[in-house]
């Protein structure tokens, strides 16, 4: 509807007003570039530009948002006196003119017939130049805001402009112009809101579209076009010639494999981009100038072994699909879709009189796009083009990938689309040089052979340490001897497994060295773990005997295994022969085996080599502990049941000496300093969530608190805390990333070498590997599940083949036999060949048919400076009722009776989150706590976080009730929605409990009362009482105002009238649709 002060904005441009909001730097602009040759009348220039203008309000149109509302209009003015700004670039090169046009274009002008964004209500609507570059040579350049036209508005004003140029040599005159933008713009508002829309919006209501996960936008858009230097020969027409054999348009063609490469960034099967379609799907509209084109999703659909051809078929349907039903496309109510597709149709060259008109550049900035792709053929060539945003994207790689894609599908359109290769040849070489690892190691042999090697070496110097208790590695040797005889006398042998139940203890390392030198494998065993659980390892290990005390042998199950008393055979075992049995091991045999959880809740049993051992104590000595000679002085801080021990009892393979911790000591940060100073420690092991407490205690700041060496290990690193840690020079911190199944460690990286977070990459003869869920390579960048190789391997898990077979698989780029184990953990290779880990596979949750990443939350929860360690997890609050949960600990502590400064922390929090993401990924409740619960090798205890029901939901906003009534129907609504007692003037929707699904319903209840419709954005946008009856009230008021100019607004109407009959008509008839 017009007014005194506008007119009505088209539904196309009011979505993008709505985007100048949150991004007013974007420069959403119409710019075209045409070249003049030959020789030019410029008064006849001037006068042709001055007729076209004249004819098109749209050229002459601005855009301000009315006073005291949001509701923004278009404003036709009046022809301005100049309509042609002349530029003198002669006498100067080629490249010296192209900045000077890249200039004119991206900067800021300080003509008045300009268009910023940041003002919202120019002055004028835009520009046009002619710049001379030579007698027979000149650029007329048009620079409009994209409110005011799109890529195919550009090439009619082109064509019009031609057109004028020959009529005013005398040539055929312009037809009169059918109607003018503003006219149309109403009716496709009032189509919209017509009965006869309701088919269409229901078919677009009706369509599942998939989520287009995007994240919030960044304040900042730095968008940067990629375009292939030249196409390999003969490439275009292997596209052309698949595509006809297809039986789709080449576009078509080139989409398919946009959405593949789309689909394959991410890992999802299902997948949607905004594809452009132009608008104009009545008579009449296809010379108009004006902004109708609109981004709509298209849904695709990457299913396994479904061949090529067939997948471009079903785009090239879909796409049709989707224009027949565009102009009930609601944008207001779309989610921004960050991937996006347009088919492009370059002008054809002009001439008149004497003079070419050769458009050279043509783009329109209408929606903001992270990556977007332009297809198009120019002399009988395609015509690419990426568009990236450089924060985020880099449009060079997805060019190479594209083209890589789109000339292995255009050589075999039968192949299955999980076959076709993404990454180019330099992608490809570079990812295998990073596994190029291979190192002389000597893992022929053993762990009792090369032990016995540094007790030869070095007898007299310490071995292992616990409380008041020191071995040399010669008195280590001699007791482990008597007690490997007395193995070998009850049978042990090699791959003869044999359980390891004892406490903490010097004792414990001698009976772990023992049974390895009988030729047996260990299976450690907690005297803290069930009575049934030990049963079910001892079974499942096969392992018939269990070294262990008679104080601990009524923990043990009846009947599963026999116990070796160390304490009632200890005469037996001290008669033994104090030198070691002779008894061939060779490197594939089995060393122990070390059960983990398992996901069914039943332990599994990992089996590992010792050609594995003797390759972990190598590498790490190489890496870790370069340049370190033999006699560092190493905590063991975690049981024996837990891996991270294996790679410190390894070490005595290097000479070095253990220092075991006690276990009051483990999990106290003061207590754990006093046993370091003590004891003079070289190197401490820990977890990432004991090591927050140490660096408070002045761990690798003070003097008497700085080993040379802190291997962290067992969980991810926070980038606050690696940032701290690389401020702490005294100590060499070295993050260590492994799993049990892989023989502890696979990668390392010192935490000095990188300023973010990373595990770093393989440590020598390991490979690794980041897959997608078809085993390809992933992208550098993108990502993908960890796969580890190599030497580090085991076995697999004992007694279990089936699963066994499921995680380790055969590794196709390694030796005939060899194997890949699959973690579970999820990663991507970053620029300087290291790995970003992002935390496990099975973290991502699916709430409410949205997928979330849980260490995207905790990354932002992390930020505050108030915050410490964080999780979130997804909890069920009632039945069938599932929520996120946010748990915190503040950096100041959480003393008995500091709740309210919990809640306030908790406030300020999801006020922060709210800054970055989405609704959706805000948790339910935030939960503050003194400290995480750990299990007893340090890790995050989820099962024993509290229950967030128990939980006061945090609020610092005192409750006012709604006043008048409007503020009381619309808390009425909401109180009925969420089922709550009481809504506050200031209460936030999400707050009380709403989602989604729940503002769909109040959406529904809100236009039943107001007799208007709303959009989801509005919703969103003003999620308070108070806030939305404000927004409601100035609508109202806006839509009340006076008119101004009665005369002018009647010939409007007229107009309106006139056109919103015609197309009445023609739509009921069937006809005027194309």
């Amino acid at each position: 509807m017009s007014s005194s002060n506008g007119f009505r904005l088209s539904p196309q441009q009011a979505h993008l007003w709505a985007q100048l909001v949150p991004s007013p730097d974007t420069p959403y602009r119409a710019q075209c570039v045409v070249e003049l040759r030959g020789p030019l009348d410029k008064p006849r220039l001037e006068r042709a530009v001055r007729e076209v203008v004249s004819r098109n309000e749209i050229l002459r149109t601005t855009y301000r948002q009315l006073p005291g509302t949001e509701t923004a209009v278009q404003v036709p003015g009046d022809v301005p006196a100049t309509v042609l700004r002349e530029l003198d670039w002669t006498g100067h090169r080629a490249q010296w003119w192209i900045n000077l046009l890249e200039d004119l274009l991206l900067g800021p002008s300080e003509d008045p017939w300009s268009y910023t964004p940041e003002e919202r209500a120019p002055e004028e609507p835009g520009g046009l130049w002619l710049a001379t570059l030579g007698p027979e040579r000149h650029l007329l350049v048009v620079d409009l805001p994209a409110l005011s036209a799109d890529r195919q508005g550009l090439a009619c004003l082109v064509r019009e402009l031609a057109g004028a140029w020959a009529a005013q040599g005398g040539g055929e005159p312009l037809p009169e112009p059918a109607m003018q933008y503003a006219d149309v713009s109403e009716v496709f508002q009032q189509l919209l809101e017509s009965e006869d829309a309701r088919e269409g919006q229901r078919h677009w209501e009706g369509l599942a579209i998939p989520d287009p996960d995007t994240r919030a936008p960044e304040r900042t858009f730095s968008p940067s076009s990629w375009r292939p230097r030249e196409l390999p020969p003969g490439f275009t027409a292997s596209v052309k010639a698949a595509a006809s054999r297809i039986g789709v348009p080449v576009t078509a063609f080139v989409l398919a494999c946009w959405q593949l490469l789309l689909a394959r960034r991410s890992e999802r099967l299902e997948w949607s981009v905004a594809v452009r379609f132009n608008g104009r799907t009545y008579e009449g509209l296809d010379e108009a100038i004006g902004l109708f084109e609109r981004y709509l999703p298209l849904r695709c659909e990457v299913r396994a072994r479904a061949r090529f051809a067939d997948f471009a078929l079903e785009v090239a349907r879909a796409t049709q699909d989707t224009g027949a039903w565009q102009e009930y496309f609601d944008v207001a109510k779309a989610p921004p879709f960050p991937f996006a597709f347009e088919d492009v149709t370059w002008p054809e060259e002009r001439h008149h009189d004497g003079l070419t008109f050769t458009t050279l550049r043509l783009s329109a900035c209408t929606s903001r796009f992270e990556l977007k792709l332009s297809c198009g053929q120019r002399q009988g060539m395609l015509d690419l083009e990426i568009q990236a945003d450089t924060a985020r994207h880099s449009g060079e790689l997805m060019g190479e990938r594209l083209l890589t894609l789109l000339e292995t599908a255009a050589a075999n359109p039968e192949r299955t689309l999980e076959s076709l290769p993404v990454m180019h040849r330099n992608e490809l070489q570079w990812l295998e040089s990073l596994n190029r690892t291979e190192r002389p190691h000597d893992t022929a042999g053993s762990f009792p052979e090369r032990f016995a090697a540094v007790v030869r070496s070095t007898p007299d110097a310490l071995a292992v340490a616990f409380e008041d208790e020191r071995l040399t590695f010669a008195e280590l040797a001699s007791r482990a001897h008597r007690l490997a005889w007395h193995l070998r006398s009850l049978g042990v042998g090699p791959e003869t497994r044999v359980g390891l139940f004892l406490e903490r203890s010097v004792e414990q390392l001698v009976a772990l060295l023992a049974i390895l030198q009988a030729g047996g494998a260990f299976v450690p065993l907690d005297p803290l773990y069930p009575r049934e659980r030990l049963g079910a390892m001892l079974q499942q290990a096969e392992a018939r005997l269990v070294v262990t005390r008679s104080h601990l042998q009524s923990l043990l199950p009846e009947g599963v295994a026999s116990p070796i008393l160390l304490d009632a055979d200890a005469e037996r075992i001290a008669s033994a022969p104090d030198t070691a049995p002779e008894v061939p091991v060779a490197p594939e045999q089995l060393a122990y085996v070390l059960f983990t959880s398992g996901s069914t809740g039943r332990p599994k049993g990992v089996m590992i080599q010792h050609r594995s051992l003797l390759n972990l104590a190598a590498t790490l000595r190489d890496t870790v502990y370069e340049g370190r000679a033999p006699g560092l002085r190493i905590s063991v801080n975690g049981p024996l049941v837990f891996d991270t021990s294996v790679k410190q009892w390894v070490q005595w393979l290097n000479g070095h000496s253990l220092h075991l911790v006690p276990e009051e000591a483990r999990l106290d940060a003061s207590r754990m300093r006093g046993f370091v100073q003590r004891q003079a420690l070289d190197v401490l092991d820990t977890t990432p969530s004991l090591l927050a407490p140490l660096l408070e205690q002045g761990l690798g700041r003070e003097p008497d608190f700085s080993p040379a060496l802190v291997l962290v290990g067992g969980e991810a690193i926070t980038p606050s805390t690696w940032t701290e840690l690389r401020a702490r020079p005294r100590t060499r911190f070295v993050n260590m990333y492994g799993p049990t199944e892989c023989t502890v460690n696979a990668t390392t990286c010192p935490v000095a070498d990188s300023p973010k977070p990373t595990i770093g990459g393989p440590l020598g003869n390991v490979r690794v590997h980041l897959l997608d869920s078809y085993l390809r390579p992933v992208p550098p960048g993108h990502p993908g599940e960890l796969y580890i190789g190599g030497a580090g391997v085991g076995r697999g898990y004992i007694g279990r083949p089936e699963l066994t077979a499921e995680r380790f698989i055969p590794d196709p780029s390694g030796a005939p036999g060899s194997r890949l184990y699959r973690t579970g953990d999820m990663g991507r290779w970053r620029e300087d060949g290291r790995i970003e880990f992002l935390g496990r596979a099975d973290h991502q949750v699916k709430l409410r048919g949205l997928r979330i990443e849980l260490g995207e939350i905790e990354a932002v929860m992390r930020t505050h400076p108030e915050v410490g360690e964080v999780i979130v997890v997804l909890r069920e609050t009632q039945p069938g009722e599932q929520h996120l949960v946010g748990y915190f600990v503040p950096r100041r502590g959480l003393p008995p009776g500091a709740e309210s400064e919990g809640r306030e922390l908790a406030h300020q929090l999801r006020s922060l989150m709210r800054q970055t993401l989405p609704e959706f990924m805000v948790p339910w409740a935030l939960m503050p706590l003194a400290r995480l619960p750990l299990t007893r090798n340090g890790k995050v205890d989820r099962a024993a976080l509290p229950d967030p029901r128990t939980a006061t939901r945090e609020s610092n906003i005192p409750y006012e009730a709604p006043t008048n009534q409007l503020e009381q129907t619309i808390a009425a609504i909401w109180r009925e929605a969420l089922k709550v007692d009481k809504v506050g003037l200031h209460s936030n929707f999400f707050d009380l409990g709403g989602h989604s699904l729940l503002m769909v319903q109040v959406h529904e209840k809100l236009a039943a009362a107001f007799g208007r419709r709303f959009s989801m954005v509005e919703l969103f946008q003003h999620p308070t009482v108070a806030a939305l009856a404000r927004h409601i009230g100035q609508a109202q008021d806006g839509a009340a105002a006076p008119a101004q100019s009665q005369q002018r607004l009647e010939d409007r109407a007229q107009k309106q009238r006139q056109a919103l009959q015609q197309q009445a008509l023609l739509i009921k008839a069937g006809r005027g649709k194309k």
